[in-house]
């Protein structure tokens, strides 16, 4: 049996900003995610999505042209031929209650707020596959990546942030 590594990872990235697009990719290349597909607006997603099965989704809330909930809304609809179920880590600069009550209605597990770390976009990924060892990827990570209660949507901290942006 192989063990499971971030390389093995295949990423579809979503942003409008092409230093924050950059950012981002060298971010998932450091942790060794060579499979990384960019899209500038959500109608990109949707296009790399009809070439590109990704393991995640990585996609700034208020993307143009489609918003990452109407991107959700197309992908994740069940009389779809080929509906998309990967897991999605939202980024946004301003995570109201409104933002995430959409989110999570969409089934997204995680929304980061910008400005953020590689720590904490390895933690969001390592939530999804606990089984990645990175330990040696920084070293203040020690071992297996855990979720953390704060990062999950209905995680107290995640709620506190929304309860003073709404």
């Amino acid at each position: 049996m192989s063990v499971p590594s971030f390389g093995n990872l295949r990423i579809l990235h979503v942003e409008e900003s092409p230093f924050v697009r950059r950012l981002v990719r060298g971010m998932l290349l450091q942790v060794g995610i060579r499979d990384v597909i960019d899209a500038a607006t959500g109608y990109e997603a949707l296009e790399r999505l009809a070439e590109f099965r990704p393991s995640l989704i990585v996609m700034q809330w208020e993307a143009p042209e489609f918003s990452a909930a109407q991107v959700l809304d197309i992908i994740r609809d069940p009389s779809r031929v080929r509906e998309i179920n990967v897991p999605v880590v939202v980024t946004t600069q301003r995570p109201t209650r409104r933002l995430l009550d959409e989110a999570a209605e969409r089934d997204v597990q995680h929304v980061l707020r910008k400005p953020f770390s590689p720590k904490m976009m390895w933690e969001r990924i390592g939530h999804f596959y606990p089984d990645l060892n990175v330990a040696d990827l920084d070293p203040r990570i020690d071992g297996k990546l855990k979720p953390k209660e704060s990062m999950l949507l209905d995680g107290p901290a995640a709620r506190e942030t929304a309860a003073g942006s709404s």
